[in-house]
């Protein structure tokens, strides 16, 4: 049998006097974070911030 197995990760970030903060690190005074354009059409990327995998919503919203 043929199956597409997906891995989905959030990350939440916030911008705030100009400074980008990953608001699920675990270090208090975690690196200072970029934002990268992508080669999509209007995307952004954070790739430093913390990424957790997730398995359903409810784990999303655990987060949030």
């Amino acid at each position: 049998y043929n199956f597409i197995s997906y891995d989905i990760g959030v990350q939440m970030v916030e911008i705030y006097n100009e400074k980008v903060r990953d608001l699920l690190s675990s270090d208090i005074l975690s690196k200072r974070l970029g934002i990268w354009n992508t080669s999509l059409p209007n995307s952004l990327a954070v790739p430093d911030a913390s990424l957790h995998q997730v398995n359903s919503i409810t784990d999303v919203l655990e987060f949030m």
